[in-house]
């Protein structure tokens, strides 16, 4: 039975000088939601130049270096940024790769204003490559699974206050060098707890003889290699995920290969007695130079649709009525206004979807970056991209210069967040040989809700859960996803959804199949959406 609405809609955030009566809402969501207090607009802004860079000022100062920074930076030691709760403090943290080749955790007050944290140890030898954070021993706290060149898995379990245990180095599994790539963090064994899946990398760059992709499994908080994807081959995909495409609430894995590979496709692994590999009849088993991946519903036909990164433009792989895919990245002009360079347009890294300004459609983000071939030529200096749409299943217009974003700077993860707490996403990303950027969006008019979720005590990030929210007849569909290459956003989903002021109905599709909901909700708010399991 729906919970009734007592009183009248939530108000239109307008300019400060028009006084306003503000109506009172009182709502009951039922017991699996909290509903935040309500974050009006005091100065809304609307369009691009809405941005503001305050990293170094808010604490991110960390510069991330190689041991000979006059020879081609190595890639993997500078690139990844994932954005997350990890002291449980109730506000969103950093961890970037870079200084000393392992991650500095930055801690945040709550206002965007960062702290560096207790040091991450290494063990042994380390040379770290992509990481994730996903809770893997079941108190809550978010734990670092990542992998290493050449030297198999990793993990280290968080402790609290931003502080970690010593890493602890996890075998492989199969014979010979295994140059580890891509990490992506979900249920592999369909038993409630987070495993892991690690990419091959090829010894040789130039070599398309790629180990098989591993299955770490978790038992106990430990992560165990357990099997491969397949025996046959490997995919070098830096750009690996967890994904429910058609959402069915049985999750496949999305492999973008990556320019260590040549001649190889992508893969797209579903599960059916055995883990198969259906990319060629979805038409996905296309070759790109990918090193990341972003997740959403492009066209609002209930199945999920992929951005690609490549060296050029972006692919993004769009549902036809038969369920296979297509690239519609150029159809819908996801490339960018000014070509970097005569050869290629762009060169591209973590990617990720959003709705930065709250109008109800979601941007796509780009980290930009050279790669071998570019450093050997002397391209360096590669701007960021951010492409913005205005109406459903719109085209999409490169606004990275308005915004501010297209700094001359080398970044390869890029993650987005609500890190001031006002309820409009701020962007962070990062590089080698320069600080971390941190880009502050201002609030706007539009209404949005952000959704944090509390999983069961198995998986409390809940990873692989699925977010129907249902306005004036239209739905968004968010996944939390944990890593997707070089970065990873909070487990949160956020909405923008214009002047819609109520929404009709809230959805939360849990991985283990559990569903709740609450209708006839107010906007501009955080809410908290908890498991029937969860435990506090």
């Amino acid at each position: 039975m729906r919970p009734l609405l007592i009183a009248l809609l939530l108000f239109g955030c307008e300019a400060p000088e028009e006084e306003q009566e503000i109506p009172v809402v009182t709502v009951d969501p039922g017991p699996a939601f909290s509903l935040g207090d309500e974050q009006p607009c005091a100065s809304p802004r609307s369009g691009w130049d809405r941005f503001t860079e305050v990293g170094q000022e808010r604490g991110l100062t960390e510069i991330a270096v190689t041991e000979d920074t006059d020879k081609y930076p190595l890639l993997g030691f500078e690139r990844m940024v994932v954005a997350e709760d990890v002291d449980l403090d109730g506000d969103i943290d950093l961890l970037i790769a870079g200084v000393s080749w392992l991650p500095t955790v930055y801690l945040n007050d709550g206002t965007a204003h960062f702290t560096v944290g207790p040091t991450v140890e290494p063990g042994d030898v380390f040379e770290p490559d992509l990481f994730g954070l996903a809770d893997l021993d079941g108190n809550r706290l978010p734990d670092l699974v990542g992998n290493q060149f050449y030297r198999g898995s990793w993990m280290a379990l968080n402790l609290g206050g931003g502080r970690f245990t010593e890493v602890q180095h996890l075998d492989p599994g199969i014979p010979g060098k295994v140059a580890a790539t891509g990490v992506a963090l979900g249920d592999i064994d369909f038993d409630g707890d987070i495993d892991a899946v690690v990419s091959g990398g090829a010894e040789n760059h130039d070599s398309a003889d790629v180990p098989p992709t591993v299955l770490l499994t978790n038992e106990a908080g430990v992560l165990t290699a357990t099997g491969t994807l397949s025996e046959g081959y490997g995919v070098a995909a830096i750009g690996t995920t967890f994904t429910d495409r058609d959402w069915d609430g049985q999750p496949e894995i999305l492999q973008i290969t990556g320019a260590d590979a040549p001649g190889l496709p992508n893969a797209f692994w579903e599960y059916d007695d055995g883990w198969t590999d259906i990319a060629d009849e979805l038409g996905m088993a296309l070759n790109l130079a990918g090193m990341g991946v972003a997740v959403t519903d492009l066209n609002d036909d209930g199945f999920m649709d992929f951005c690609g990164s490549d060296v050029g433009a972006p692919l993004c792989m769009q549902t036809m009525p038969d369920g296979s895919y297509v690239d519609v990245g150029q159809a819908l002009g996801i490339e960018p206004d000014v070509r970097f360079d005569e050869q290629w347009s762009t060169l591209g890294w973590a990617m990720s979807f959003a709705d930065l300004d709250a109008d109800g459609e979601t941007e796509l983000m780009q980290a930009s970056g050279y790669d071998r071939e570019a450093w050997g030529r002397g391209l360096v200096g590669w701007p960021d991209l951010l492409w913005t749409r205005t109406e459903p299943n719109g085209p999409f217009t490169d606004v990275s210069a308005i915004a501010g974003i297209d700094i001359a700077e080398d970044h390869y993860g890029i993650a987005e967040a609500d890190f001031d707490g006002d309820g409009w996403l701020d962007i962070a990303t990062a590089g080698p040989l320069t600080a971390p950027r941190l880009f502050l969006n201002s609030c706007g008019s539009g209404a949005w809700i952000d959704v944090e979720l509390l999983g069961a005590t198995v998986n409390a990030s809940a990873l692989g859960a699925r977010v129907e929210v249902e306005a004036d007849g239209r739905v968004w569909k968010r996944e939390i996803l944990g890593p997707r290459g070089s970065g990873q956003s909070p487990s949160r989903a956020h909405v923008g959804l214009g002047d819609r002021n109520v929404i009709d109905r809230l959805t939360i599709r849990w991985p283990d199949g559990e569903v709740t909901e609450a209708f006839d909700l107010p906007t501009r708010r955080s809410i908290e959406a908890r498991h029937p399991e969860f435990v506090r």
